[in-house]
């Protein structure tokens, strides 16, 4: 039976949070309205899991959902148009049109791609996640199965993901349950940027680059050839730092409600002098504190942002401290989107 769940304005609304609905979404063809889908599917899952696991910790797919929305302004090409007409409009001769024009329509595909990719492997978890917690059904055939899901560095971070949201949820210990919600956040998130990484890749890629390269490996052996494809390499290898900067600095941004967070600045905290809230602001959950140690290593906020989005560690150190400064920011689990939408 479909669950029953509100609209912002109090309405009651169906809500289902089942298989058949993440296979209706998973082979829809029209990725705008595929993506909206997800991130309203995220936003039910987050509400589910929130019933679960107490209601004042901000769970993975809260933050799901609101990057999935930001991923939609990309993939319906909103974000890009604006910063695209500005450079265009600076080259006069005409010669970044076809690049520019093959950049967005790349991007644009890998980032639907990359929404539907975390879609597929996260979404059957919530629903098994939900169901079980619910039922009060055994937990360890599911992890069991979930630790056959390696991620690409070769750990388990689904299963010790969907483990720690089951800790939040069997404590009473207030705290206890915060560390144990953000390290399953962390887990979940880490195996998604690492399936992510070959996207983002090919989304950040410079089309002028395979270009240049083409035209090096081409080249002859004659000396002034040879000083040529030296000095086009260099050229090449600045190109590519200087572009991943640039996408870091202005395209890169994660749309919260009520603020936009860029990726190339350091976290902004909920408020101000206090990087993270009370219950994760010294991390006594071991598996958590360790995790911290690892991918951020840093005492607050500063010294979070991300020079090259591409870097997987730069990354992570952004993502992972965003997740403990929000984790008590109640407003990620706003509805994505109004009722007319």
């Amino acid at each position: 039976m479909p669950r029953r769940g509100t609209d912002e304005l109090g309405l009651d609304v169906p809500s289902s949070l089942d298989m058949s609905r993440v296979e209706q979404i998973r082979a829809m063809s029209d990725v705008v309205l595929r993506n909206l889908q997800i991130t309203q599917f995220y936003h039910e899952a987050a509400i589910e899991l929130r019933e679960l696991t107490g209601q004042e910790d901000v769970n993975w797919f809260a933050f799901g959902s609101w990057a999935s929305k930001t991923a939609g302004q990309f993939i319906r090409g909103e974000e890009v148009s604006e910063w695209a007409a500005e450079l265009l409009a600076h080259d006069r001769a005409g010669r970044l049109d076809d690049l520019i024009t093959e950049f967005l329509k790349s991007m644009c595909a890998a980032l639907a791609n990359g929404n539907l990719l975390v879609f597929e492997e996260l979404a059957p978890i919530a629903v098994t996640l939900v169901d079980t917690l619910k039922s009060g059904g055994a937990i360890n055939e599911f992890l069991a199965g979930l630790q056959q899901q390696q991620s690409p560095n070769g750990e388990s971070h689904l299963a010790r993901a969907v483990g720690a949201w089951h800790e939040a949820a069997a404590t009473g210990d207030t705290v206890g349950r915060a560390q144990a919600i953000l390290f399953a956040n962390w887990n979940a998130v880490y195996h998604e940027q690492q399936r992510l990484q070959p996207l983002l890749e090919e989304a950040m890629a410079l089309p002028i680059i395979d270009e240049l390269n083409r035209r090096v490996a081409e080249s002859s052996e004659s000396k002034a050839e040879r000083f040529v494809e030296r000095a086009v390499g260099r050229l090449v290898s600045r190109l590519s730092e200087d572009w991943r900067e640039l996408n870091t600095r202005l395209l890169m941004h994660y749309e919260l409600p009520g603020a936009t967070l860029r990726l190339g600045h350091d976290v902004e905290p909920l408020v101000f002098g206090v990087p993270f809230p009370p219950p994760v602001a010294s991390l006594t959950h071991q598996s958590a504190a360790t995790f911290w140690d690892w991918l951020a290593g840093i005492p607050g906020v500063t010294g979070s942002a991300a020079t090259d989005w591409l870097d997987l560690r730069e990354r992570m150190r952004f993502i992972v401290t965003l997740f403990r400064a929000h984790q008590r920011n109640l407003r990620l689990f706003d509805p994505p989107f109004t009722v007319p939408q």
